[in-house]
């Protein structure tokens, strides 16, 4: 018997809310270490769901990608000083009128 395996990462209509869902075992293992690791809750766990995994994080305290071996990252967000925010919004005023 052939089984899939994926991993599925999505926003939230309103791109606050990051959700990602993995049948990948090592990939379980990570979402419950992240949970862990920055005090959030697992959306759902394999023993409740027939094999997946998830995690919903708040986009705006932590970001999420895959890293240069194709496994989940997350990770917190640095906060940015008035000045730096500043500077990102004037470059990104310039960029549009490009």
């Amino acid at each position: 018997m052939n089984q899939a395996y994926e991993t599925t990462i999505y926003r939230n209509s309103d791109d606050t809310i990051i959700h990602i869902d993995t049948s990948v075992s090592n990939e379980k293992y990570r979402l419950r270490k992240y949970a862990n690791e920055f005090g959030l809750k697992l959306t759902h766990d394999e023993l409740d769901t027939g094999g997946y995994t998830g995690l919903e994080v708040d986009a705006s305290r932590f970001s999420v990608r895959f890293d240069k071996d194709g496994y989940i990252k997350v990770s917190k967000r640095r906060e940015l000083s008035d000045e730096e925010r500043a500077v990102l919004a004037e470059r990104a005023k310039n960029n549009l009128g490009k």
